[in-house]
């Protein structure tokens, strides 16, 4: 008999037994949480970086990185729309809220 753990960047519970982990969600929700993760670290990366270089760039240098923080942040919405867009064709999310009532 396992127990159930729930990682939260994943929002995906994993049953432990017997020595072996068993995943017990979609692995494609899994996954595109994870994109989406990066894709938002990133971002955050990207605006720090931006915010904390302002003074000291130039203004092409400038320019340069407000494109660079809107590049990644279409590409964590993308990542997020993906994810969104699995997770409500797919209906996984209820298939993990099930896994962690029981």
């Amino acid at each position: 008999m396992g127990f159930l753990i729930d990682f939260p960047v994943l929002n995906c519970p994993f049953s432990i037994g017997y020595g072996a982990m068993e995943q017990r969600c979609c692995k494609v929700r899994g996954e595109l949480a994870a994109q989406f993760a990066t894709a938002a670290r990133l971002y955050a990366e990207a605006v720090v970086v931006l915010t904390s270089s302002f003074s000291s760039n130039s203004h092409l240098k400038y320019e340069q990185l407000v494109e660079r923080a809107h590049e990644v942040q279409r590409r964590s919405d993308l990542a997020r729309i993906a994810f969104e867009e699995h997770v409500g064709r797919h209906r996984c999310d209820e298939i993990a809220f099930a896994a962690k009532v029981k």
